[in-house]
């Protein structure tokens, strides 16, 4: 029986837009004779606000999102106030928010997160290196937007702009993980990965896009996911006929004849369900999700249409075999176990990114500019 593997476009994150800030002119009081580590930092944060969608963008973010809390420190040593209005842009909306240093390290450790999602989402996932490469991106990309979770908890209730807040990063951490659980499940069928495996992957696939999607439809985010709640909707359908497929392929090989006519019964009915959702949507023309993944939306059409037509042949030929051989009795459909789950994905760290680790990040952080004027005290 045949393995179906069709790849589907991945979601990277959009970036954060913020103001330019004046630090020399701001803390050049606290500084004295210092004054050029300051207009350094000045220009740590123009590079991190001007970095582009690629490794040298994530690194230049990173070395100012480390360089920031240099600077935190010693105005915190030397009891310095911090007071400073640090201006961004909600990466959904557009809509502009003023905050504290908090917030401005949230921003940076957002961007960081949407760099790195932006460069998983641009493998070319029909080969191996670009499905593994994706696969770590998109985890470290999860595991940061939670470590904005963990680090600003007693904050982001304040934080300015929604992107931010707890409900934005849970709902970006689990969408960076299905990403990460696709590429891997890409790479289980490319390393023909038995079938057992495969229906478990996709099954969980499916349930976290629907915890995903109705997470987007919650009226804290009437705006902010619009772009992106058909895919995740059609994703989750798709998935879902990707598992009850594997899982006839798994029953075949046990021999239970009878349960791979009810599982591609089920597959059938939900390829037909997402090619009517698909089309649906391609003929909704003020849906602002459809306007911008027009493409997205055709290409999962396309593949539901081919896996629907695999899923068709390959069970009108099972139905024939089990009048004619087998004689099992066909289990209800609608009362059959459901399928059990497989999570090979979790939240990484940004280290993981580098193979040497810490030596790179030192180099990508380079000298504490401000280390000589931090107090010991």
């Amino acid at each position: 029986m045949e393995k179906i593997s069709l790849n589907v476009q991945l979601i990277p994150v959009p970036l954060k837009l913020t103001d330019k800030i004046d630090f020399t002119n701001k803390f050049k009081k606290y500084f004295e004779d210092d004054i050029e580590d300051l207009e350094k930092f000045d220009t740590f944060r123009q590079d991190m606000r001007d970095s582009g969608n690629d490794t040298i963008g994530i690194n230049l973010t990173y070395k100012y999102f480390e360089q920031l809390k240099n600077l935190e420190l010693y105005l915190n040593s030397n009891k310095y106030p911090i007071d400073i209005d640090f201006i961004w842009y909600d990466a959904f909306t557009g809509e502009s928010g003023k905050g504290s240093i908090y917030y401005e390290k949230a921003c940076v450790l957002f961007n960081l997160a949407a760099h790195i999602s932006n460069i998983a989402a641009r493998q070319n996932l029909s080969e191996e290196k670009g499905n593994k490469a994706a696969y770590l991106y998109f985890q470290v990309s999860a595991g940061i937007f939670k470590s904005i979770i963990d680090d600003f908890h007693n904050y982001q209730e304040n934080f300015p702009t929604k992107d931010v807040k707890e409900d934005s990063m849970i709902c970006l951490n689990k969408l960076m993980l299905a990403s990460a659980q696709e590429c891997i499940l890409n790479l289980k069928i490319m390393e023909n990965v038995h079938c057992s495996k495969l229906y478990k992957i996709a099954s969980y696939l499916s349930i976290l896009y629907e915890d995903i999607y109705r997470s987007m439809e919650n009226r804290i985010f009437k705006f902010h996911f619009n772009p992106w709640k058909s895919i995740i909707n059609l994703k989750s359908k798709y998935y879902t006929f990707i598992s009850f497929y594997y899982k006839a392929l798994t029953s075949d090989d046990e021999a239970k004849y009878g349960y791979v006519v009810s599982y591609l019964v089920l597959a059938e009915k939900n390829a037909i369900d997402t090619c009517k959702l698909a089309k649906n949507y391609l003929t909704e023309k003020n849906n602002q999700s459809v306007r911008y993944n027009k493409n997205i939306i055709q290409n999962i059409l396309n593949n539901s249409e081919l896996c629907f037509d695999i899923i068709t042949d390959m069970k009108k030929q099972v139905v024939k075999d089990n009048d004619e051989i087998y004689n099992e009795v066909i289990p209800d459909s609608r009362k059959i176990e459901v399928l059990k789950k497989e999570c090979l994905v979790k939240n990484l760290n940004f280290i993981d990114i580098y193979p040497n680790g810490q030596k790179e990040i030192h180099n990508i952080v380079g000298r504490n500019i401000f280390r000589k004027l931090i107090s010991i005290d």
